[in-house]
């Protein structure tokens, strides 16, 4: 069973995720870093891809999603444009899970 917040985040991201151009978010990401002129990112950034090649993924989710929207509320105005990327990008990434989780998402 689907929770509610869940249910709502899709609900809002379905209309939006058919014209979302994923490099959208790349550009986003991409020219938030630069804009903190942070030295530490200089060699991240100096090695970012220079192409907006993909390669075609099967869309998948984790229960973790469900909370972009308290994120996006959340957001500080540096980030909300990216935030807003990511939310309507969301629905055609393949997320996967990278840590191991010491609890369920339920």
């Amino acid at each position: 069973m689907i929770c509610e917040s869940r249910r709502r985040f899709l609900k809002g991201c379905a209309a939006a995720a058919l014209v979302t151009d994923p490099g959208d978010l790349i550009a986003r990401t991409r020219a938030l870093l630069g804009s903190l002129r942070a030295a530490v990112l200089t060699p991240f950034l100096a090695d970012w891809p220079a192409t907006n090649q993909r390669r075609p993924v099967v869309p998948s989710v984790l229960p973790v999603l469900r909370w972009l929207p308290e994120v996006k509320a959340d957001a500080p105005a540096l980030s909300l444009e990216l935030v807003n990327s990511l939310i309507r990008a969301a629905p055609l990434m393949a997320w996967r899970q990278t840590g191991a989780s010491t609890r369920q998402e339920r």
